[in-house]
């Protein structure tokens, strides 16, 4: 017998990854969501959340995504940012639902007219980037300050 069923649950709480039904709004969890959601609909351009391993940032990301609405935001998440400069923007132009590949310059251009379609449709891009201690290629920081501009 699995614990679900002893414990007569209707879903796992402890998969391996963050589930935001299972939030919950302690006064610091709550404190760090109100400040993303501030900061993203302020449009303060980078935020960073920092903590120590298991505190639940990547729950928190998740629940801030679950609160932005897909009609205003165009959201891409990079759970795994341990790539090398190019596959990082393709894998951000993947989670935009942008089909393209090529040179990295292509794939920029792709990049930028995207974000350029949805500021003139009125809808922010935000790229949420876990784990980016991961992150090992230092160009990538610099992509990122680039983006930054729209």
């Amino acid at each position: 017998m699995h614990y679900e069923e002893y414990w007569e649950l209707k879903r796992a709480p402890f998969d391996n990854v963050p589930d935001p039904h299972f939030y919950f709004p302690s006064p610091q969890h709550e404190e760090g969501l109100h400040r993303l959601l501030y900061g993203v609909e302020a449009r303060k351009g980078a935020l960073m959340l920092t903590g120590e391993v298991g505190c639940g940032k990547t729950l928190l990301s998740r629940t801030l995504i679950q609160h932005l609405s897909h009609e205003r935001y165009d959201l891409a998440l990079v759970a795994n940012p341990s790539f090398e400069v190019s596959e990082f923007i393709k894998e951000i132009l993947y989670q935009l639902g942008v089909d393209k590949s090529g040179t990295k310059l292509d794939m920029v251009h792709a990049l930028n007219d995207h974000l350029l379609q949805n500021l003139n449709k009125g809808r922010d891009t935000v790229l949420v980037v876990d784990e980016a201690q991961a992150i090992h290629d230092v160009a990538i920081f610099e992509e990122l300050r680039l983006l930054l501009n729209f």
